[in-house]
């Protein structure tokens, strides 16, 4: 069984309640964020997704389940919060991301016990100058390392860390804090249009290019021209991400200063 979350439980500081509305309500496509999301998972044959928020407006607006909370203050602890919750695979979607259509497949069909959904690099297709992450998925095989890195990465959360999907990542992968490199085995590429809208600047960025995405005929021929015209740009922000330090991880290789072992099912 797959349970898929659409987390929108964050205080939405940095959106500042532009337009009027949280931003996992803007509309894209005659769609709220929220609601193509609902939507997107369902078409693929995946139960209805349940809404993690403490606002009732989400909750209705992702036509779907509703798990109410208290605002949090790290998505870590959101996903904690979700716990009693957990299946056999357990998906979670952050709530104000565009997602395209084959990255919703991608995320929902992937078999790795545990991946991270996004791209380590800055994306000139999506108008982004860094990596992004913007999902979460592990299983029953992986339930036991998965929960302890969200708590211990929660439980850093007083010492400066932001308690966010990046931190999980680098705790799992072992990197430096504050770097985003590429394991292969953790992360699971989306590198296409898929994108959030964290603040004002970023909507009125990306707003039109997503616009169009969701409002084309043949979205697919439409990301395709997208991804030929802006394949200079998209490459040479892969060059600049290698230059400036980031590298191709793989586990075995790689030991930075936040190197873990997640505790044995004996351990307390």
């Amino acid at each position: 069984m797959v349970s898929v979350f659409i987390l929108c439980a964050g205080s939405g500081k940095r959106w500042k309640n532009h337009l009027g509305v949280p931003k996992q309500l803007v509309r894209i496509g005659g769609e709220s964020l929220v609601g193509r999301m609902s939507r997107q998972v369902v078409s693929l044959g995946s139960p209805a997704p349940i809404i993690v928020s403490r606002k009732s407006q989400i909750i209705t607006a992702g036509n779907a389940g509703g798990f109410t909370i208290d605002a949090t203050d790290s998505l870590a602890e959101t996903i904690l919060c979700t716990g009693s919750l957990w299946t056999e695979r357990n998906v979670f979607l952050l709530g104000d991301v565009f997602f395209t259509d084959s990255a919703i497949r991608r995320i929902l069909e992937s078999p790795r016990p545990l991946a991270f959904f996004g791209r380590p690099w800055p994306s000139a297709i999506a108008r982004c100058g860094h990596g992004e992450l913007f999902a979460l998925a592990f299983s029953t095989s992986a339930r036991i390392r998965s929960e302890y890195l969200v708590r211990r990465t929660f439980r850093n959360v007083d010492s400066g860390l932001k308690g966010n999907l990046w931190n999980i990542y680098q705790l799992a992968s072992n990197a430096k804090w504050g770097t985003s490199p590429y394991d292969r085995e953790l992360m699971d590429l989306v590198d296409d249009m898929t994108n959030d809208i964290d603040t004002p600047p970023d909507y009125t960025a990306r707003a039109v290019l997503f616009e169009r995405i969701a409002s084309a005929r043949n979205p697919s021929l439409a990301m395709a021209v997208r991804r030929t015209k802006t394949l200079p740009a998209h490459l040479f922000g892969k060059i600049r991400w290698a230059v400036r330090g980031a590298s191709l991880v793989h586990p075995a290789a790689f030991r930075g200063e936040n190197a873990v072992s997640p505790p044995s099912p004996s351990q307390p």
